[in-house]
């Protein structure tokens, strides 16, 4: 009776194993951002006035903690929308881009951020950071637009 039991509780623990080995895998497969993506449709979604609202809350946690994954991340998409409107502000984005990419260095989605940002305001190499993504990461895993910065994957004809 006792072997029985022990043989149970192996089969149990080598289920369970199995599950947690599956379940990192799967968590390979579709990674979590630390943050939202930057899309057309975050710019509708996320207005200049509260971006400004949340802009000093967000700088003093990074005063507090200047590796704070979630504050950097915030930092770079509010200095996005203030950008938008204010172009003044397109360094401070891109900073905030390289800070966040300073401390998580292989973060596929702030590369995106990045090359989203590089991208929409036409300056420095967005396709680079697109590819340095996509060494990380499955091209499913990003938006899908906007088309014009994919094109700079595909091979010129000469």
């Amino acid at each position: 009776m006792l072997r029985i039991h022990q043989l149970s509780t192996s089969a149990a623990l080598l289920l369970f194993s199995f599950f947690l080995i599956s379940n990192r895998l799967y968590a390979k497969e579709k990674p979590i951002p630390a943050g939202e993506l930057l899309t057309m449709d975050y710019l509708v979604k996320n207005s200049f006035a509260e971006a400004l609202l949340q802009y000093k809350q967000v700088e003093d946690s990074l005063r507090q903690n200047p590796s704070n994954a979630k504050a950097l991340w915030r930092m770079g998409l509010i200095y996005f929308i203030i950008a938008v409107r204010d172009k003044n502000y397109l360094p401070k984005c891109l900073e905030a881009w390289d800070n966040y990419l300073q401390y998580y260095p292989n973060d596929p989605f702030a590369l995106w951020n990045r090359s989203f940002v590089k991208n929409y305001f036409k300056t420095g190499d967005a396709c680079a950071d697109l590819k340095s993504a996509l060494l990380i990461l499955k091209k499913k895993h990003l938006p899908k637009e906007p088309e014009e910065l994919w094109n700079c994957l595909k091979k010129t004809k000469k």
